[in-house]
């Protein structure tokens, strides 16, 4: 099995940051009852551009991702997230390189 990355770039209106954050988590609810989900999500915002965001999070297979994208329940959350966004551009990747430095504490 060869594990997959999405990852995403969001521009966000001016304003909207806080009902961005909320739709991003209702899509991420609706990613959860997929019969094969992400095995986390993070977002993460520019601390210099409070309407700059990224979101990435790893996949068993990108099959996994492409049936997420033919998910009509998981199409309708990206379509809320996208209103509230001036740009977004989402993408697959495969991991070709991972180092663990330390260890996190709690993890």
């Amino acid at each position: 099995m060869k594990k997959a990355y999405t990852l995403a770039t969001y521009k966000v209106v001016p304003g909207r940051e806080k009902a961005f954050i909320d739709a991003w988590n209702d899509l991420v609810v609706a990613i959860s009852s997929l019969p094969n989900p992400p095995y986390w999500g993070t977002l993460i915002r520019s601390i210099s551009d409070p309407t700059l965001f990224h979101s990435f999070g790893p996949w068993e297979d990108p099959h996994d991702v492409l049936a997420m994208r033919d998910d009509p329940g998981a199409g309708a959350a990206f379509q809320a997230v996208h209103e509230l966004c001036v740009e977004m551009s989402p993408g697959d990747y495969d991991v070709v390189a991972h180092v663990k430095v330390r260890d996190e504490p709690g993890v």
